[in-house]
């Protein structure tokens, strides 16, 4: 599972962008002031400490969106309780 480079967390939403659709040269043709090997296709964004960070290419072993969406919330409401509780 991969974590958020920032603060380590696993609720990481990857994947979340795919520059300009996927058409690289429209994307280098957009950036000419950067060299085409450094520019980064894929985005993603941290639930829990909201950092954003980019990578050269898909990742595969990450969090799909659908299960932060359903259980984010609730696994963050009862970690709350828990820590609340000590």
């Amino acid at each position: 599972m991969r974590k958020c480079p920032y603060c380590g967390s696993i609720w990481v939403c990857w994947n979340w962008i795919h520059a300009f659709g996927g058409d690289r040269k429209a994307y280098e043709k957009a950036n000419p002031h950067i060299d085409p090997k450094d520019l980064k296709d894929w985005g993603h964004e941290c639930w829990d400490c909201e950092g954003c960070s980019e990578t050269h290419a898909k990742v595969r072993n990450g969090m799909p969106y659908w299960i932060l969406r359903r259980f984010y919330r609730i696994f963050r409401r009862r970690q709350n309780e828990h820590s609340s509780t000590q």
